[in-house]
């Protein structure tokens, strides 16, 4: 509780020094400062929602490598149980013989709900307990098997959604009710169900809520919030693409940035497959070109993975294959020479995939059989076995990005940590596989960063690597147009060790003095001066057993921050009148050339 004389004095001389703790939300987009108080430790309050904290604590370095305090992640949350079940309440499962499958939230990972062929199980502290949930059937017919057949499902903050049939049904956490309202979500056709899987709480887009689920039938896509209220007769899905009969949609889920979406989509005329995109807030779908696949056949599932340039994961039973940086490059994922991943399995169908935020994949086949892949690399390491081939398994990302196994037992839902590392070295054990680098650090490490007029960030970069791999490090960015970035490199060789230090600075050149009216001013400022850039930093080359940092993603809001008030410039302008002295002072808000200013001067007699 206390620490000792000794650490008192070590923590003192760092803190002199220049040492302190940094504690950073993973919820919020700002960092908690700590103080040093007189019992010798290290004091902080911490913001955000009470009911769960994410956060991690960081150093601050003395020097460019001098760290004392320990980088460490830490969760706190409050659960609440479910109400006790009555005798009429009704038990919700997936089709008999399915395999399982798992939602969880995507900024409150320690919230999950299980769906399988005994019943449906929800956890509010990441598997530490759980319990099944089930219905009140209210006014809707009780089904012939005594439960309901459900075929996906969808987590939110006060309730569930469940595709059972072709139709949308809704769960309220207060009493368990189901329902089933055609105004609210979809009530026929129904084909799918997408949750989102990255966290989009922290992104800066101001007044304006982004999407958490997407439902689609075969011509028709839907978006909804992150909350359902059943009470008020406003509608909770909207209609965001409608399709001619000729095309039909395949699959739909959340793009690599925050507020952008994809659809796959097959022209039934042609059996040609595309990919349409769009961002949420401009509502504008783009046809992508999509690899040639010709021996593709459905169902398929997509992922995009949390990138600057728009990455995409696309998965059938038996074939993987996945884009980089907007479509620029396609590949396969194979073992060994062959793309058909069933092969490799005897057979067995791609269950699910699992993706952690150091782009960590792990490819679960329905018979148990594990596959292994860095993502950005085309080939699968085959992990050692852990579960029979009959056993009913389903893999679990928790709130510090462990992989948590969840198998299905007589007796139970049995819950152990997947160690993901050792596994992976185990498989690679003989292979020639070494990471190219040593070590990859920077400092870009906020999920979100705010960039004013005259303003500019740097971050700097450092990796090390052993003499002659020629590693470099990229920084990834949409939208080129917004902002500027110079960039400085540092080199040093030391005893066969190579050190490339590397700064960018990130500002705004934006100079509006040349625009001879308001109309070309609008449209340039509009265009050039205010969005936000989603950047990454990433080395050349990689390798299976890279250890790669998970903050690599940040968003960079151009413009006014928020509670930040307007910044002009006051003009003293000097006027003379019937021999007078006036001084009239002139506040510019926008860059309007003088000759169009006009003034009326009020003289009192």
């Amino acid at each position: 509780m206390m620490p000792s004389v000794y650490f008192r004095y070590l923590t003192k001389c760092l803190f002199i020094g220049g040492e302190f703790a940094v504690i950073e939300l993973s919820s919020f987009p700002q960092t908690s400062q700590s103080y040093f108080t007189n019992q010798g430790f290290w004091e902080a309050r911490l913001l955000g929602v009470h009911e769960y904290h994410h956060f991690h604590i960081t150093s601050q370095s003395v020097s460019f490598h001098g760290r004392s305090v320990a980088s460490s992640q830490h969760v706190f949350f409050r659960t609440f149980p479910e109400k006790p079940h009555d005798d009429k309440n009704v038990s919700l499962c997936l089709p008999t013989g399915s395999q399982m499958s798992i939602v969880w939230g995507a900024c409150t990972p320690h919230r999950a709900l299980l769906l399988s062929d005994k019943g449906t199980f929800i956890t509010k502290n990441a598997f530490l307990t759980y319990e099944e949930i089930k219905v009140d059937p209210g006014e809707l017919l009780m089904p012939a098997e005594g439960y309901y057949v459900v075929f996906d499902a969808v987590l939110l903050e006060n309730g569930s959604i469940f595709r059972i049939g072709d139709a949308l049904f809704w769960r309220d956490n207060e009493d368990g009710k189901l329902r089933k309202n055609p105004i609210k979500l979809p009530g026929e056709g129904v084909k799918g169900l997408s949750f989102r899987t990255q966290c989009a709480d922290y992104y800066p887009l101001l007044g304006f809520e982004l999407a958490t689920v997407l439902a689609w039938t075969d011509h028709e896509l839907y978006k909804g919030g992150k909350a359902l209220d059943w009470k008020t007769n406003s509608n909770y899905m909207s209609n965001i693409l409608s399709l001619p009969k000729t095309t039909k949609i395949l699959t739909a889920a959340f793009g690599s940035h925050p507020a952008s979406f994809g659809a796959l989509v097959m022209y039934t005329d042609s059996v040609q497959l595309s990919l349409l995109t769009c961002y949420e807030t401009e509502g504008i779908w783009k046809t992508r070109t999509l690899l040639s696949t010709n021996v593709l056949q459905g169902p398929f599932q997509m992922l995009f993975v949390n990138a600057a340039l728009e990455t995409l994961l696309v998965w059938n039973k038996d074939t993987m294959l996945y884009s980089l940086h907007n479509d620029s490059e396609w590949r396969y994922l194979r073992i060994m020479d062959s793309s058909n991943i069933s092969q490799e399995a005897s057979g067995s169908h791609i269950h699910h995939v699992v993706m952690d935020r150091s782009r960590n994949m792990l490819v679960k086949m329905e018979n148990n059989v594990l596959f292994f892949c860095k993502f950005g690399m085309n080939k699968l390491f085959r992990l050692p076995t852990w579960n029979d081939p009959g056993h009913s398994v389903v893999l679990y990302l928790n709130q510090k990005e462990q992989i948590i196994m969840l198998t299905m037992l007589d007796g139970g839902l049995h819950v152990q940590k997947y160690p993901l590392q050792m596994e992976i070295r185990s498989a690679m054990q003989g292979e020639v596989h070494s990471c190219p680098f040593i070590g990859f650090t920077h400092n870009m490490n906020r999920p979100v960063y705010y960039i004013d007029k005259e303003e500019a960030i740097e971050f700097w970069v450092q990796i090390v690597y052993h003499e002659g791999k020629n590693i470099n490090v990229t920084l990834s960015r949409n939208k080129d147009h917004v902002l500027q970035i110079t960039e400085r490199t540092h080199f040093e060789s030391v005893r066969h060790l190579d050190t490339t230090n590397k700064t960018f600075t990130i500002y705004q050149d934006a100079d509006y003095r040349d625009m001879t009216n308001n109309s070309d001013l609008i449209i340039k400022k509009s265009r050039n001066s205010s969005d936000i850039v989603t950047m990454e930093l990433l080395p050349t080359h990689i390798d299976y057993s890279c250890n790669l940092p998970k903050n690599q993603i940040s968003h960079f809001f151009v413009g006014c921050p928020p509670n930040r008030h307007i910044r002009v410039i006051k003009l003293i302008v000097l006027f003379l009148v019937d021999h007078r002295e006036f001084h009239v002072r002139c506040t510019f808000l926008t860059a309007i050339p003088f000759q169009d200013l006009y003034f009326v001067i009020h003289q009192k007699i």
